[in-house]
């Protein structure tokens, strides 16, 4: 599934360069006012407008719930404020919506989307290597698999 899923993105990825090559078009909206008109650029920006909140929602959610249980395996005793409840994740939560995503929503220039590729990427390499790390901590429970 995995090979498959990349050799889609990768013909994915092609359709997209050609699409924007034979338009001329330098975005999705540019692609989509090119081949379906004013009707395929509005329909283009909700749906881009969409992902980029359910990413933005996901980020949130699994920022809030991971950076918690990270931290409370590497220090024994974390102050409730910042700890692995309910609490800690609405801090955590602040602190990613208004130290984070706030101050990178208030540029309006195009060059300042590099500053959230490079959060979006940091992001994403902590949540696969706390997901890499936490499969290798998983134990086998002896009430579950019996003696031996």
């Amino acid at each position: 599934m995995l090979l498959f899923g990349s050799a889609l993105s990768v013909y994915t990825g092609y359709l997209i360069a050609y699409c924007a090559e034979a338009t001329g078009g330098a975005c999705y909206e540019d692609i989509a006012l090119k081949l379906y008109g004013k009707s395929g650029l509005k329909f283009t920006g909700v749906c881009n407008i969409l992902c980029n909140v359910g990413f933005l929602i996901s980020y949130a959610v699994q920022l809030k719930n991971l950076v918690p249980y990270t931290l409370s395996g590497f220090f024994d005793d974390l102050p409730e404020a910042i700890g692995d409840n309910n609490t800690g994740h609405t801090v955590w939560l602040t602190v990613f919506c208004f130290m984070i995503l706030l101050p990178m929503s208030l540029p309006r220039n195009l060059s300042a989307l590099r500053h959230g590729s490079l959060v979006s990427l940091c992001v994403s390499i902590f949540i696969v290597i706390t997901i890499f790390v936490l499969s290798f901590r998983e134990t086998k429970d002896p009430c579950i698999y019996g003696p031996g």
